[in-house]
């Protein structure tokens, strides 16, 4: 499983280390400190994840770019920063118009904002047909800009992606990027040379976090049985404890050109329950009035008298959201008729709304969407407590009451409604 899966629709959270303070002490580098290595590009693969950051694009383009002459309207355009803090450096990125697809990706790599000689990198189109028939597209590319590392520019190797909005007929509006390159080197762990790379996550040149939020922490992969390839639990994020050898450690005193120290640690505490209501089964649901997307509004439960209602907390832009809506739509299809209705609550951000109605509508979606624009902040998701999605509630819609909170995805998803019409029903 790749990082990305792991924290993909998980709002970013701090989670504290906790360092033993009476443990042993910090271990030395290998003797003779050895030097690290420069990994240009081949560190997502090696790593086995990535951590991508979203590019918002535009059709503004300034002026003063240099473009290509190709002849077509130049729609797309957006930026992104790289390099240290002290010296960062603006990356131009250009997108080819729908009319061109699959088109290409021009990155400026030395920032200079002449694209007049770069060569444009066609997209590599892959198709994913899901189970309800319709076909997602993610469209691929890569550039090896200049990307200043201390006193040094480097080649480093960034990977773009967007999804199936990029095969509409409007083009793309977000890319995500990351970083394909880092250091290799070795650390003392327990007291043994371990074989580890160290990936710049946050595309700044620079490997120390600037903070300790998840977003910041480079991602690092400890060849812990020495087999060369990534296995699971040998990737940790920088400062974060992880298991080995019986112990606790955590990466620590991480510097800007990639060196660190793994030290004991305490074995983190469980999380606490987050604050927000009690939806254990049994209980009732908050109430609310809220705006849909198409323009109208829904009080809840009191709409849904005589209903069984599931309530579903996703967005357009969760992975795991949209792989679980042909369960929905189907559930929704086959007990429609005896007393279902489906209720989405979504996260999506500001300015989407016209994406989501597009979306609802092409992914037979006929159910109302409550939206605020608002993200991780929706007002429903937080009066519910929701911190993760996708999320889903089975509620009885003359009660108010929580039939079922969990267990409800993929194949689960349709005899829990059956259950509960039936249960109505006596």
């Amino acid at each position: 499983m790749t990082f990305l899966r792991r924290f993909a629709c998980l709002p970013a959270a701090l989670l504290g280390v906790g360092l033993s303070s009476d443990g042993p002490a910090p271990a030395e580098s290998p003797p003779g400190n050895p030097p690290l290595e420069w990994l240009a590009s081949g560190v997502q693969e090696r790593l086995g994840g990535f951590r991508p950051h979203r590019l918002p694009l535009t059709n503004a383009i300034p002026r003063e770019l240099k473009l290509p002459s190709t002849g077509d309207t130049w729609v797309h355009y957006g930026t992104l920063e790289v390099g240290p803090s002290e010296a960062p450096r603006t990356i131009h990125v250009v997108v080819e118009p729908a009319g061109s697809r699959p088109g290409r990706l021009f990155v400026d790599d030395n920032g200079d904002g002449d694209f007049a000689g770069v060569e444009g990198s066609p997209w590599t189109v892959r198709s994913y047909e899901r189970p309800d028939g319709n076909v997602t597209i993610t469209l691929y590319n890569q550039a090896t800009i200049d990307l200043p590392v201390g006193p040094i520019v480097r080649k480093a190797q960034l990977k773009f992606y967007c999804f199936d909005s990029a095969s509409a007929s409007a083009g793309p509006l977000v890319l995500f990027y990351y970083a394909d390159y880092g250091v290799a080197g070795e650390v003392r762990v327990g007291g043994r040379n371990v074989p580890f790379i160290l990936s710049d996550s946050a595309c700044r040149g620079e490997f120390s976090p600037r903070s300790n939020r998840t977003a910041d922490l480079p991602l690092v992969w400890l060849d812990l049985d020495g087999n060369g390839e990534a296995d699971r639990g040998e990737q940790t994020l920088a400062q974060r404890p992880f298991t080995a050898d019986g112990g606790w450690w955590a990466v620590t005193n991480l510097t800007a050109e990639g060196r660190f120290e793994v030290v004991a640690a305490e074995k983190p505490p469980e999380p606490a329950k987050p604050p927000g209501p009690d939806l254990s089964p049994g209980r009732k649901a908050p109430r609310f009035s809220a705006g849909l997307v198409d323009g109208g509004a829904v009080d809840f439960p009191d709409d849904f008298k005589g209903k069984i209602v599931l309530l579903d907390f996703w967005a357009t832009w969760c992975g795991p959201c949209v792989a679980e809506l042909p369960n929905v739509v189907n559930a929704y299809e086959a007990y429609h008729g005896k007393g279902f209705e489906v209720l989405g609550i979504s996260l999506d951000r500001s300015g989407a709304e016209e994406q989501l109605r597009n979306f609802t509508r092409k992914n037979r979606m006929p159910w109302g969407q409550v939206f605020d624009g608002r993200f991780w902040e929706a007002e429903v998701a937080r009066l519910y407590g929701v911190r993760a999605i996708p999320h889903m509630l089975l509620v009885d819609g003359d009660t108010g009451v929580i039939l079922a909170n969990k267990d409800l995805r993929g194949a689960r998803l349709a005899p829990a409604i059956a259950a509960a019409l039936e249960s109505k029903s006596r």
